[in-house]
């Protein structure tokens, strides 16, 4: 009796390490169940979030269906009503990021410019570059100096010749650490070991508009399959990613990295505690480096739908988790 007495103390203190999984960010305001949401980029402060939202996901509805970016920020511990960006209303946004030193904002943008391909007409196909923009530790943006990023054989243009092959020579999903490197995802057939590819502008130490240049991230990073979205801590020395490669709990994982040297160590699956059997991808590393964001299209049960009917099934919502809390990489 005294056995089985102790043994139920023990589970039940509430001070022991618990096992947590992901949990639903924000659900019915920023997750929201009649649109897909995309990982939140955080300001340096934590009380500013920006996000993608796509209202009504279908690619046959042209510019009435369009990946839009809002804004939310934090008042009494609570997110407040997202409101649309309008200084980039018109055109496609894809995952936002503020440096971890708060200095600089950063967004994939699907808008014409002077170092794209002059075609006469730019809703012809769709170019994603990187832009930046300077702003302050609560995440003011300055959308005055919100331009495209022209060093460093970062952004590439389309041309006619791959206008209509995927996503070549779109530049998406950056990401910086405190020293400036900046990693992204493209697709360049001529330069990349898969279909999709990590790579990184190293930071050349005299300015953040001044990398030097791109550089693919080697095997075991990069492989074969499909490699993309990758959140790096603001020291530099790990990483999580996104990956197509075999081996995985579902359709695209998130894997973790450390950095030993110069070297990158060989990725290991987050597991089925992270992982689902959908696409879990575009991960982001909280400011202070201790939650982790991602996108999943996993299915939703545990919270009701807006409109009866609906089902349960919601695409592409966002998760967190306490990276203290991911057991593969403890």
């Amino acid at each position: 009796m005294l056995i089985h007495l102790l043994l139920s103390i023990l589970l039940w203190n509430p001070k022991l390490p618990q096992k947590t999984n992901p949990q639903l960010f924000e659900p019915n305001l920023i997750s929201e169940l009649d649109a897909w949401s995309f990982t939140p980029a955080f300001s340096k402060d934590g009380n500013r979030l920006l996000y993608v939202r796509w209202d009504n996901p279908n690619y046959n509805l042209g510019d009435r269906s369009i990946q839009r970016l809002y804004t939310s920020t934090k008042a009494n511990g609570q997110w407040t009503e997202p409101v649309a960006i309008a200084e980039t209303a018109g055109h496609r946004v894809d995952w936002p990021h503020f440096s971890p030193d708060g200095k600089h904002f950063l967004l994939s943008y699907n808008k014409y410019h002077a170092g794209q391909y002059n075609y006469p007409n730019e809703q012809k196909w769709s170019d994603f570059d990187i832009w930046r923009a300077d702003c302050d530790t609560a995440g003011n943006i300055d959308w005055s100096s919100f331009e495209p990023i022209r060093e460093a054989d970062i952004n590439r243009e389309k041309t006619p010749a791959n206008a209509r092959i995927r996503y070549v020579y779109n530049e998406t999903s950056p990401r910086m650490d405190l020293e400036g490197n900046l990693y992204f995802w493209s697709e360049r057939p001529d330069q990349g070991i898969g279909r999709r590819d990590i790579y990184v502008a190293p930071a050349s130490g005299s300015g953040v508009e001044d990398w030097q240049a791109t550089q693919l991230l080697p095997r075991p990073i990069n492989s074969t399959f499909r490699e993309s979205g990758v959140a790096i801590a603001p020291d530099g020395q790990w990483m999580i990613f996104s990956s197509r490669r075999t081996g995985g709990q579902g359709k695209e994982d998130l894997y973790f990295s450390r950095k030993e040297g110069q070297n990158w160590t060989t990725p290991i699956n987050l597991g089925p505690q992270v992982n689902s059997n959908e696409h879990d991808y575009c991960p982001q590393i909280s400011p202070d480096g201790k939650t982790l964001y991602f996108t999943s299209s996993r299915k939703i049960k545990d919270v009701a739908p807006l409109d009866p009917g609906e089902g349960e099934l919601v695409y592409n919502a966002i998760y967190f988790i306490p990276v203290d809390r991911i057991e593969a990489i403890q």
